[in-house]
């Protein structure tokens, strides 16, 4: 997955515990507790990306045990903005 911030700048993150309300994305860049991001989901079989607006609700700076560095994102744009199929 890609996702920007603010800034635009792309960067690469893979998904973890997807749900209707958000996921995790691992990813060593880290990124504020608040911000408002721009997800960019390319699945397998699908030609368009799924993309959508997120808010970073929390924030792991460094890898823990079995749990990777990363963000914790809520979906901003709700359940069914954009469905796949």
């Amino acid at each position: 997955m890609i996702f920007r911030t603010g800034a635009g700048e792309p960067l690469r993150g893979w998904t973890h515990d997807l749900s209707r309300s958000g996921c995790f994305i691992a990813t060593q860049t880290g990124v504020p507790a608040g911000e408002e991001i721009e997800i960019e989901v390319r699945l397998p079989g699908v030609v368009q990306p799924v993309t959508s607006r997120a808010r970073v609700v929390w924030s792991r700076e460094k890898a823990s045990g079995d749990s990777p560095a990363g963000i914790g994102v809520a979906d901003l744009a709700g359940p069914d903005s954009q469905k796949v199929t």
